[in-house]
C-alpha cells in the first residue's frame, strides 16, 4: 500500500515549490518506507511498526491544537487602492534583495515600511535591527 501527501514548501523571500512525502507499507517485513522523492539528497527512511506508530502519535499530538485554531483569512491581498498586479509586482521586489549585505537589509526594511504605509500585507513580517 502506498500513500502520498503533497504540500507546498515556502521560501523565506517568497515563492514556493510543490513537495511530497510518500509512505509505502511492506507487507512481508512489516515496515514503512518514508520517502521525499523530490529531495534527491535525502535517503529513504525505513520505520518499524513501533516507530511508525510513534510518528502517528506525534502527529496526532501536534494536530490536536492546530484543529482548534481559527481559519486564516483567504484574502491574500487586503482591500487597498493599489491593484493586485501592482501589489504582486511590489512583493516580487523583495526577491531582488535577498543577500545579507547591509544594502539589501536596508532595502527590505524600506520596502516593508512602504508596504505598511499603503496598508499592504506582506507574506511575512520583515523587521531587522
Amino acid at each position: 500500500m502506498i500513500r502520498t501527501v503533497t504540500f507546498k514548501r515556502n521560501f523565506h523571500f517568497g515563492g514556493s515549490e510543490e513537495e511530497a512525502v510518500v509512505l509505502r507499507r511492506h507487507e512481508s517485513n512489516s515496515t514503512i518506507d518514508l520517502s521525499f522523492p523530490f529531495q534527491e539528497d535525502t535517503p529513504n527512511i525505513e520505520l518499524g511498526m513501533s516507530q511508525a506508530m510513534d510518528l502517528r502519535n506525534a502527529l496526532n499530538d501536534l494536530i490536536g491544537p492546530v484543529l482548534s485554531l481559527q481559519t486564516p483569512k483567504s484574502d491574500l491581498f487586503p482591500q487597498t487602492q493599489i491593484s493586485l498586479e501592482d501589489q504582486s509586482a511590489f512583493s516580487a521586489m523583495f526577491d531582488k534583495y535577498t543577500t545579507n549585505s547591509e544594502a539589501d537589509k536596508q532595502t527590505r526594511i524600506a520596502l516593508s515600511h512602504v508596504a505598511s504605509l499603503f496598508g499592504m500585507r506582506l507574506g511575512w513580517p520583515y523587521t531587522e535591527n
